[in-house]
């Protein structure tokens, strides 16, 4: 941990080129954003220079967890997205957790599934399996592209799964990790 830790150190210190591959902060216009700004905040909290506050974990939960910096970082052993899922997992046992993750918890605790629908899809027999996660069940597209594909390899088929099961990623994502750990 003493690694990363230095390496958190080095990130916040750093020139901050990844920032120019962040959708946050492209999306934003803000240096707050910035992988480098948010490992600046996580060193400070780590080093209890800066305390707990909805700010501060808004700042943590500003992050898409796309690997975009992690590519364009110059430190091969260095991935802030760890640092950055530790610190949804804190804000997450203390209760702060922004209110559209908090929209998305409550559909996962009402019915199973973060876009708070319970349609099951249970399709025929085949030799192959196809999972339908709740995000491919809610975007329909994704699903009929996929048919398509797999009917023109003449693949035999059996798609199950759809809104009411889901692999527990939004739970992880929102820092529930006891809830993920449930739920897979």
């Amino acid at each position: 941990m003493k690694k990363q830790l230095n390496r958190l150190i080095d990130c916040s210190m750093c020139p901050n080129m990844c920032k120019f591959s962040c959708p946050v902060y492209l999306a934003t216009g803000s240096e707050t954003f910035t992988p480098q700004k948010k490992a600046r905040l996580i060193l400070y909290r780590e080093k209890n220079l800066l305390e707990d506050s909805d700010g501060f974990f808004d700042t943590v939960f500003q992050c898409a967890l796309c690997g975009s910096c992690v590519v364009n970082c110059q430190y091969d052993d260095f991935d802030i997205r760890d640092f950055i899922i530790e610190e949804r997992s804190i804000a997450f046992k203390k209760g702060f957790v922004p209110s559209l993750i908090g929209e998305v918890l409550e559909n996962f605790n009402r019915f199973g599934n973060p876009n708070g629908e319970r349609e099951t899809i249970n399709k025929g027999k085949g030799e192959i399996g196809f999972f339908v996660s709740c995000n491919t069940f809610k975007d329909k597209s994704i699903l009929s592209a996929t048919e398509k594909i797999l009917n023109k390899a003449h693949v035999d088929v059996k798609e199950f799964g759809g809104g009411d099961i889901c692999c527990g990623a939004p739970l992880f994502f929102a820092g529930d990790m006891d809830g993920f750990k449930k739920k897979a």
